[in-house]
This record gives structure tokens, C-alpha cells and sequence, in this order.
């Protein structure tokens, strides 16, 4: 089977890169891989990587001669529907919230897309529901396929925690909350500053990192940068809140380093990021938005929250803070949740599953 992806990809990180590169480095063992990219992209003797802009799509299909085509970014996707001129089935998997928070021009595009996509892959249930009630897509049309992680990278090490925070440059002797995210309004930054008012009488205990990847560094992203830290400083928030970079190598040793994932986003899908920490031993903090509900139980594998009640964000920091059986409860419980449904295994099976489906589907209708 020859696969084309299409994603924005390394050094151009976040979950959806993560998702992309786990499953061409896996399915380049057995098959045929290339990934088309806006981006640098990581090199790979695994697989082929193309560089994309509008006037090369039509030369790269001809050239590779995929027989299913992947993407992973749905503003690129009309693009390749336009230059498949050999009707090669094509799938989409969106991984965030676009009809509630795209812009209208984004979400007419996609819907404008949807009569010429084999299948739409969600990757949460919240994602499927919505779709079909509020996007009017039929259920003939979208596929349901988990995220799933490299559980052999991502798992509880027990490392020297001291000697692994100052190899990273974090606090050594501090209680520490970790939130890995873009410097964008919607991963809910400024919510968790205003939290943190109300508990900066800790700040000689405990400690908050916003872990945001260099390789995504805007402009948007420096100005908002810079917003957050005055807004830190105006709250006299300094001492207890940082911002720092750090790769995608060094995440799986950022998780070994800190005591609990928070996440207080405005909206997610299924983030890779909580099932990385919980596969890592943490207990996790989110906002209950999307698809979150569906990896977290509230009180039993961490603390769901409603986005913007500063209160509960504020009183569950406190508490897991306080209550260490409850803290070692549910870092086991995290572990054991993720490691069977949330596998990279049974995600690349179900996406072969489905492009041999969809393969064997175009190859009978072009008979006929």
C-alpha cells in the first residue's frame, strides 16, 4: 500500500504532528510512506517527505502514485481533492473543534469539501456527535479512530527527579504543575493566571510551567508571550508561574520531571497531551470541553473543571496538592487507562483497517 499523508509536521510540533509522525513511522515498516508538508519536515530514510505549495500537488501525486491519501489538515485538503485527477480515495481526519471554533470562512470551506472526502475520521465521540447533529454530515461519512501514543516513550520512569529538573531547568524542590501548549488565547493560559491569584501564598511550595514548543514560535505567539508575562507580573505571579521551551524530545522527560498535567483549554478535541501524561504517571487538570470527559473521570483518574470557574481550578490545584494517597491513586490509575485502549497498535489498525477498506471500495467501483 502506498500512503500519502498530508500535515503540517516536525519541527512543527503539536499533538496532531505527533499523531502523523507515529503513524508514518510505523506504517513505512510494512508499506510504502510519504508525508507532504508546508513544513521543513524530519528527515527519514522510513519514508519520502514533499514539500508542498500549490503549483507541485498535481507533479507529487503523479510521482508517488498513492493509493490512498491521507491529510491531516483540512485547509490543504481542497487543494489535493482539486490535482487528484485518478480519483485516489482521500480521508480527512480533523482534530479540532472547526465548527465551533474556525472562522466561517474555515468552516464553509470544510463543508464545501465534505461531498468530495471518502471519509471524515474523528477522533473522539464528542467530535462524531457534532458532525452529524450540527454539521448535518451523515454517519456513512465520518469514522470514529482514537488517538493513541507510544506507550514504550511515554510511561513512568523513576529517575532522580532532582537531578532531571535542573538537567531541564526547572525548579527542583517545588511541587510542579505542568501545561504543555501553544502560546495561543484558546489553551486557557490567562484562565489559569487568574486561578492562580487566589493561591500565590504557595508560591514557595508549588509551581507552574507553560511548556510551548520553539519550533511553532510566531509572532502571534511571542506578542501573546509577552502579554502573559506581564499579566504574571501584574498579578506579582513571577515567582510561581514560568514560561520555557522545549521540544518534542524533551516532552516524555518533562512529564518524568513534573507532578500533574494541567490543561485549561477553551476547547479541545481528544489532546495528546493528557494521554501522554496519564500514560507518564500524572494526575491531569482540564477544563471539560470536547472530548476531554472521555479520558478523564472526574475524582477517580484526575479533576475535570468548567472553563473560566477560577474557584474550582484553583481549589483542585489545592487538592491534589494536599492529599498525596489521593495523588498516588490516581497516577496508577492513569497508567492502566491508557495502556490498552489508547495504544499506537490499535490506532494504526484501525487506520489500515480503514484505507484497505476504502482501497478495495475505489478499485471495485473503477472496475465496474
Amino acid at each position: 500500500m502506498r500512503i500519502l499523508f498530508v500535515s503540517r509536521f516536525f519541527p512543527y510540533v503539536g499533538g496532531r504532528e505527533a499523531v502523523v509522525l507515529l503513524l508514518a513511522e510505523e506504517l513505512s515498516k510494512t508499506h510504502e510512506v510519504a508525508v507532504l508538508t508546508p513544513d521543513l519536515g524530519r528527515a527519514s530514510e522510513k519514508y519520502l517527505i514533499y514539500h508542498y505549495n500549490n503549483k507541485n500537488i498535481q507533479k507529487i501525486l503523479k510521482s508517488f502514485r498513492p493509493d490512498i491519501i491521507s491529510s491531516h489538515t483540512f485547509y490543504l485538503t481542497p487543494q489535493i481533492i482539486s490535482a487528484n485527477n485518478k480519483n485516489v480515495p482521500v480521508v480527512l481526519t480533523l482534530h479540532g473543534d472547526l465548527l465551533n471554533f474556525g472562522s466561517n470562512e474555515d468552516k464553509k470551506m470544510f463543508l464545501d469539501m465534505v461531498s468530495s472526502l471518502d471519509k471524515i475520521i474523528v477522533v473522539c465521540t464528542h467530535g462524531y456527535k457534532q458532525l452529524n447533529t450540527k454539521g448535518k454530515i451523515k454517519e456513512s461519512k465520518l469514522s470514529l479512530i482514537r488517538c493513541g501514543i507510544d506507550t514504550d516513550i511515554f510511561q513512568p520512569r523513576f529517575l532522580d527527579k532532582k537531578q532531571l529538573r535542573k538537567a531541564l531547568r526547572l525548579p527542583e524542590n517545588k511541587f510542579l504543575f505542568v501545561t504543555p501548549a501553544r502560546m495561543t488565547g484558546y489553551k486557557g493560559i490567562e484562565f489559569l493566571l487568574s486561578s492562580l491569584k487566589k493561591i500565590k501564598n504557595y508560591k514557595d511550595k508549588i509551581h507552574f510551567l507553560i511548556a510551548t514548543p520553539p519550533s511553532r514560535y510566531r509572532e502571534s505567539e511571542i506578542e501573546y508571550t509577552k502579554k502573559i508575562l506581564q499579566m504574571a507580573k501584574a498579578y506579582n505571579l513571577s515567582d510561581l508561574f514560568t514560561v520555557g521551551f522545549y521540544d518534542f524530545i524533551s516532552i516524555p522527560l518533562l512529564y518524568n520531571s513534573g507532578d500533574v498535567l494541567i490543561l485549561p483549554s477553551m476547547t479541545e478535541q481528544l489532546p495528546i497531551s493528557i494521554l501522554e501524561a496519564q500514560a507518564s504517571g500524572l494526575p491531569i487538570i482540564a477544563t471539560n470541553v470536547g472530548g476531554v470527559k472521555e479520558i478523564i473521570s472526574d475524582g477517580k483518574t484526575g479533576y475535570l473543571i468548567k472553563y473560566g470557574d477560577t474557584n474550582a481550578l484553583a481549589q483542585s490545584i489545592l487538592d491534589i496538592f494536599g492529599n498525596s494517597k489521593k495523588y498516588r491513586a490516581i497516577s496508577q490509575r492513569n497508567v492502566n487507562f491508557v495502556t490498552p485502549d489508547y495504544s499506537k497498535e490499535r490506532m494504526i489498525k484501525e487506520y489500515l483497517d480503514l484505507f484497505q477498506l476504502l482501497i478495495e471500495k475505489n478499485s471495485y467501483v473503477c472496475r465496474k
